[in-house]
């Protein structure tokens, strides 16, 4: 965790490759997926690809919790809903000032 990052946004940025890291040590495990985009100074949306269905809240809470660990409000909007708009889901996370 510690080598994630020393900011929310690193550390959402950081995300796609830890699980990479995670699935080397353990090859049988099929961990979830995230990606990033629309990446901003304070915000970016991160894309969740799961085998699992239904995991979406789960996701947010585990957001709003990091957000916790840095000490940064937070404001999680799931943009894309699996199933119903796409093959995944999307939330927009904004930790600025302004929120979304």
């Amino acid at each position: 965790m510690e080598a994630g990052g020393k900011t929310l946004g690193e550390f959402l940025q950081r995300l796609p490759t830890f699980h990479t890291s995670v699935a080397m040590l353990f090859p049988n495990l099929k961990p979830p997926q995230f990606r990033c985009s629309d990446v901003e100074e304070d915000s970016l949306k991160l894309h969740y690809y799961s085998q699992h269905e239904g995991l979406a809240q789960f996701v947010i809470g585990l957001l709003k919790g990091l957000a916790k660990r840095f000490r940064t409000s937070v404001q999680v909007k799931h943009v894309t809903v699996r199933g119903r708009d796409d093959d995944h889901d999307a939330f927009l996370i904004d930790w600025s000032d302004n929120p979304i």
